[in-house]
């Protein structure tokens, strides 16, 4: 059960919810609703809204995604890549991105290595757009720096697609 800091101050429905697409938001609300009518609000209400979902939904990560996504992966070792001679001979570091592929779109993603915590944030925009993995592959970066080393993993992908 989620805590309250899990929860939206706003609606209270828990943080993984709100991340799940709309079809999930729409199933733990009403059965939610419907369970604080029966039991009250609380625990029980939580624990009835989630079963339901899980009648068509399953937890991936930070959000819930329909049953039955095939999730295909690809990744590089960025000490391969062309802008680690910023950063030298010792470079280090990998990214590896997820995406499920009935839907084309990425679902995941990690990087490790120099300002990882800025350039996975083009991962993080394009999970949260639902951007397609053909358009992903075919975008031209004006600014590549390390965005430039997407371009090897979501070939990959659109490649398995």
């Amino acid at each position: 059960m989620a805590t309250v800091k899990e929860r939206s101050k706003d609606t209270g429905i828990p943080q993984t919810i709100l991340r799940s697409d709309q079809h999930a938001q729409d199933i733990w609300k009403e059965t939610h609703d419907s369970a604080v009518k029966e039991y009250g609000e609380g625990g029980r209400a939580h624990r009835v809204a989630y079963a339901s979902l899980k009648h068509q939904y399953e937890k991936k990560g930070d959000r819930w995604a329909p049953e039955g996504m095939e999730i295909i992966t690809a990744g590089t070792d960025l000490a391969t890549g062309s802008r680690t001679v910023t950063y030298g001979q010792d470079y280090t570091g990998q990214l590896c991105v997820f995406a499920d592929r009935k839907e084309q779109v990425l679902v995941g993603a990690w990087a490790v290595g120099p300002l990882a915590s800025e350039w996975i944030q083009f991962a993080t925009l394009a999970i949260r757009a639902r951007v397609p993995i053909s358009v992903l592959d075919d975008t031209m970066l004006a600014f590549p720096t390390f965005m430039r080393e997407y371009m090897y993993p979501l070939h990959q992908l659109k490649t398995q697609l």
